[in-house]
C-alpha cells in the first residue's frame, strides 16, 4: 500500500526517526548549559517533532519546560511495556463492565427406567376427605 506521497513521487518515505510519543528519553546536556560536575544527560519525555529533519521536542518535567533536541536516546522498551499493561488493563476493565450475555440452558431429560442404586419414591394417593396417604 503507497502513500499519496509515494505514488506522486515515486520515492519511499525515510520514516526511521518516527518514535513513540510519551517515551523517556536521555538527552545530552551541551557544556556550554552545564558546570564542571552537573550530569551530562537529562531524562525528559518525547511530546512531538519539529519543522526541520530529525529534531524532536522534549519535555523536562524537572524544569517544567518543552525544548528542541537532535541528540537523543530512547527508552522505547519501557514505553512499549507500559502500552501493553495497559491495554491489558483497559480489556479487564471493558470485561467487567460488559454483561455477559448467558447461555441459553438446556432442559437435560432425565431417563425414564430404574437407575440402579436410586430408591424409587413414594406416592401419596388422597383419600375422601381430601388428606393424602403414603402407601
Amino acid at each position: 500500500m503507497k502513500t499519496p506521497e509515494e505514488a506522486f513521487s515515486r520515492k519511499r518515505l525515510d520514516v526511521g526517526h518516527f518514535r513513540i510519543f510519551g517515551s523517556s528519553i536521555y538527552f545530552h546536556v551541551t557544556k556550554d548549559a552545564r558546570k564542571k560536575l552537573e550530569p551530562t544527560t537529562e531524562l525528559g519525555i518525547l511530546v512531538g517533532y519539529t519543522d526541520t529533519s530529525h529534531n524532536y521536542r522534549v519535555y523536562l518535567p524537572t524544569s517544567w519546560r518543552i525544548v528542541v533536541c537532535r541528540d537523543l536516546k530512547f527508552n522505547e522498551q519501557k514505553a512499549m511495556r507500559v502500552s501493553l499493561e495497559r491495554e491489558l488493563q483497559l480489556q479487564a476493565v471493558e470485561e467487567r463492565l460488559v454483561p455477559k450475555e448467558e447461555e441459553p440452558q438446556t432442559n437435560v431429560e432425565q431417563p425414564h427406567g430404574e437407575v440402579p442404586g436410586v430408591e424409587t419414591s413414594t406416592q401419596a394417593e388422597s383419600s375422601r376427605d381430601g388428606r393424602k396417604c403414603i402407601k
